[in-house]
């Protein structure tokens, strides 16, 4: 399985993303249900490693999350946008969500992150990046600012069709109960 976890958008921030489209050629735009942070991208994972992770998953408990977002951002680089996304701002609820998911996933035996959390949602991919045109049909437009309160996260399993791809919620953790005295 093809696993990630992430953020679950308000409608607050969700809404206002998914209605926001810019004429990039070549783009294909993230349908409103697909919107999320990835907190922590896993890959292929096996059903043992699924349940142990799933196991200390459900265990965290962490207060909401509030979510602003930034500017328009391409990835990988300007010079080679695959995906066009927007910036999440980073605060101390967010990083501290992202570290005792690092912890909850070591204890579970799941690798360490391979690079540091660059907090963004993707709003687009592009198939054949031409970035001078993207550029172009970006000019003076920017996405809206949208602000709103994260109240769970998710594990997801990412499953490839020649439509995209369809994320399938194992697991759902609310964040809503005041942190425990041993770190949760």
């Amino acid at each position: 399985m093809r696993l990630f976890v992430a953020l679950d958008l308000p409608d607050a921030v969700r809404e206002p993303l998914a209605a926001w489209r810019a004429d990039v050629p070549d783009a294909r735009w993230v349908p409103a249900e697909r919107l999320h942070l990835t907190l922590r991208f896993l890959g292929e994972t096996s059903e043992g490693m699924t349940n142990a992770i799933t196991g200390h998953l459900e265990r965290i408990r962490r207060r909401p999350v509030p979510i602003a977002t930034g500017d328009l951002i391409r990835l990988p680089s300007a010079r080679r946008p695959r995906a066009l996304a927007v910036r999440v701002n980073e605060t101390a609820p967010l990083g501290a969500l992202v570290s005792r998911l690092g912890e909850a996933l070591g204890r579970a035996g799941a690798p360490a992150a391979d690079h540091e959390l660059l907090p963004h949602v993707t709003l687009a991919r592009v198939r054949q990046p031409d970035p001078a045109a993207i550029r172009k049909a970006l000019r003076g437009l920017d996405p809206p600012e949208a602000e709103g309160v994260a109240t769970s996260f998710s594990l997801v399993e990412s499953r490839q069709t020649p439509d995209g791809p369809e994320y399938v919620t194992l697991l759902r953790v609310p964040l809503a109960e005041t942190p425990t005295a041993s770190g949760g």
